[in-house]
This record gives C-alpha cells, sequence and structure tokens, in this order.
C-alpha cells in the first residue's frame, strides 16, 4: 500500500511538471503575436517607404506637369500670333495681287485681240488686220496703234495678234464690229473673231464663274468681270465668294 501511495506521488509531481496544453495555446499565441508583430512593422515600415517614393515621384510629375502646361500655353499663344499674322499677311497678299490684276488689266484696256487669221512669212500685221476690219467697213490708222504683234496661242492654230492701241476711241470702233467679223471667211478660215485682252486672273474668274449654276452668264467689259445672276448683274473681284456675292440683296 505505501508503495502504491509512492508512485501515485511521483505521477502526481511528474503531471505537475508537464506542461498543460493551454500552456503551449498562450505560448503559441505569444510567439505568433511577436512574429506577426515584427513583420507588420516591416511591411508598414516597406508601405512609408514606398508610399514616399510615391509621393516624391508625384511631386515631381507635377512639377513637369506644370512646365508642360506653361510650355504648351506658350506656344498656343505663340501658334495663334503665327496665324494671326499669316491670315494678315494672306490678306495683304490678295490685296497686293487683287491690285496687280486690276492694274494689269488697265494697262490692257485699249487692247484687242485677233484670232483665227492665218499667218504669213513677212506678213505685214497692220494691214493683215486692215484687210478684214475693212470688210465690215472699219480700219485702224497707224498712228492709232501703239504695237501690233502676234502672241503665243493654241498649237496648230495661228498665233492671235495683239493689237495696242493708243485710246479707247479706237478700240470701240473695232469692237462694234465684233458680230460681222466673226461671221467672216478670210482665206477660207472662218472662226476669225475679236476680243479684249484680258489678264490670266480674270480669265480664270470668267471660268470659274460659268461653272457655277449660280451664273447663267459671265463677261468683260470695261476692265471688269460680271456675272449674270437672275435678274442681276454682279460685278466680280478674283477673290470675291460667289455664294457670298449672289447671297446678297
Amino acid at each position: 500500500m505505501d508503495s502504491i501511495q509512492t508512485q501515485l506521488t511521483e505521477i502526481n509531481n511528474e503531471l505537475k511538471r508537464t506542461i498543460k496544453i493551454d500552456d503551449i495555446k498562450t505560448i503559441i499565441k505569444s510567439v505568433v503575436e511577436e512574429l506577426f508583430k515584427g513583420y507588420q512593422e516591416k511591411i508598414e515600415k516597406r508601405i512609408d517607404q514606398e508610399v514616399s517614393k510615391l509621393s516624391q515621384e508625384n511631386y515631381k510629375l507635377q512639377k513637369q506637369n506644370d512646365q508642360l502646361s506653361k510650355d504648351i500655353k506658350e506656344y498656343d499663344e505663340a501658334l495663334n500670333r503665327m496665324y494671326n499674322q499669316l491670315q494678315e499677311t494672306e490678306e495683304i497678299a490678295k490685296s497686293a495681287n487683287a491690285r496687280a490684276n486690276y492694274n494689269e488689266q488697265y494697262s490692257r484696256k485699249n487692247n484687242i485681240k485677233m484670232h483665227g487669221i492665218p499667218e504669213n512669212k513677212g506678213e505685214q500685221l497692220l494691214e493683215v488686220v486692215n484687210e478684214i476690219l475693212t470688210e465690215v467697213g472699219v480700219a485702224i490708222e497707224e498712228n492709232e496703234v501703239m504695237a501690233i504683234h502676234r502672241i503665243p496661242g493654241q498649237k496648230d492654230r495661228p498665233r492671235p495678234i495683239l493689237v495696242k492701241l493708243r485710246n479707247n476711241e479706237a478700240k470701240s470702233k473695232v469692237m462694234r464690229k465684233r458680230t460681222a467679223i466673226k461671221s467672216l471667211s478670210t482665206n477660207g478660215n472662218t472662226g476669225v473673231k475679236i476680243t479684249d485682252d484680258v489678264t490670266r486672273q480674270n480669265t480664270e474668274l470668267i471660268s470659274r464663274l460659268l461653272m457655277d449654276e449660280r451664273i447663267t452668264a459671265a463677261w468683260y467689259f470695261n476692265g471688269s468681270i460680271y456675272g449674270q445672276n437672275g435678274g442681276r448683274r454682279i460685278k466680280f473681284d478674283i477673290y470675291d465668294d460667289i455664294e457670298k456675292k449672289t447671297r446678297k440683296r
């Protein structure tokens, strides 16, 4: 009996020395919390570092963005100035070109062109011209002519004869016979005609007007170009907007 009691006492003492499950849980929990606390601190420190880096990068980007915005504003202002200067230059160029065309046309106001007259070697042009004009009852006096010569024309056709007359009176007496001259036959060739000496730009303007459905007729008269729009006769310049001109009342 005493032996059994002794063994029980030893077992009891041994059990006292044995770690309980709750103690183990507590120890494990403590260790895990300690580990997690250290890991969490590392994570938070890393996050703080990354946030700091991002903040610095964001600051740099913001500065760059501010500079870019400033540069873009300056470029826009410079572009607007250049555009305005270009517009102004274009208007000046148009105005200068229109004046030059007007002056050129004015210098030609007493000129006439005669088309469809056959060419002959050694021809005396004033005699050739008067030979045709006398058939309709007019003639150009030598003192009325400032210059007379042939000018480039269409291929395989006689070059037109340009007659630069001294005044409008001499021109008018010839131009009044245009219809009669057009019906003449010269050396078996029909189609002799007289026209005004119109500048290239005014000729192009007439063509442009004739291609527009709002214009039923277009012609040159006394240094200017006109177009027929319904019952209206409208004067056009080389840079006029046809739609705006025909819309005005």
